[in-house]
């Protein structure tokens, strides 16, 4: 009896203890507690128990913005121009684009052939043809373009087509050696062929051919005749250009 009093005293007498050593108790490793450091989490979190990071992904390529350079042969002038130009195409798919694209064609000093219709006292039309020296023209066509790419490897060919309106510019001298300023214009349009060679994940280098079809106008009444004249000018040829394309 006197031996089960003393084992109860000293149970009583040790169990505060014990209550205190247990609320002293660092919290476990498992659980984060305040006061925890990024190490603290790293040395009881193994690798293989963090979430990682979310991975790095590139903003989606919608398009593609080229800058461009070449030169353009036309069939009535005895010069080529050089040309350069700005191309925005949106990916409609992954294989088709459409946008639009504005050129700047020009050249100095060249010899042109411009046709003449006039009518004579019958009402009748009248052709001719004239060679005019121009000092400087520029022609400028707005096209919006439908552009295919063709699947293959690293590369990517394409072919496409576009149609608009061509402006075209000219300061010439007239058959008594006088300058003057025209405005000529009308509908036109360019088929093409390249590749694109990417050179960066977001950039392309390009080279095409291309052949530029339109024919630009300009009517006036001449001041000898009080007849209507409508002057006509080939635009027809073919060229060669090349640029970067930049995706946005």
């Amino acid at each position: 009896m006197k031996r089960t009093l003393t084992a109860l005293t000293l149970l009583l007498a040790t169990t505060p203890v014990h209550a205190q050593s247990v609320l002293a108790m660092p919290p476990s490793p498992e659980v984060p507690g305040a006061g925890w450091t990024r190490s603290d989490v790293r040395r009881y979190y193994p690798e293989e128990r963090r979430t990682p990071p979310p991975p790095h992904r590139a903003p989606p390529i919608l398009g593609w913005a080229t800058l461009r350079a070449g030169f353009f042969s036309g069939e009535d002038v005895s010069s080529d121009d050089f040309t350069m130009g700005l191309k925005s195409a949106w990916r409609i798919s992954p294989e088709v684009q459409t946008g639009i694209v504005v050129d700047w064609h020009m050249k100095s000093d060249a010899t042109r052939t411009v046709e003449y219709r006039t009518y004579n006292a019958l009402g009748q039309p009248v052709t001719s043809r004239r060679a005019v020296y121009e000092l400087q023209s520029d022609l400028v066509p707005l096209m919006g373009l439908l552009e295919f790419h063709l699947p293959s490897g690293g590369l990517d060919p394409y072919v496409g087509a576009s149609g608009g309106w061509e402006w075209l510019t000219v300061d010439a001298l007239d058959p008594y050696g006088f300058v003057y300023h025209a405005h000529y214009d009308g509908p036109g349009y360019q088929v093409y062929g390249g590749v694109n060679f990417p050179v960066a994940p977001r950039m392309k280098f390009n080279v095409e051919g291309f052949w530029n079809g339109a024919t630009v106008t300009d009517e006036y009444f001449s001041g000898a005749t009080g007849q209507p004249v409508e002057e006509r000018i080939n635009m027809d040829g073919g060229g060669l250009r090349g640029g970067l394309s930049f995706a946005f």
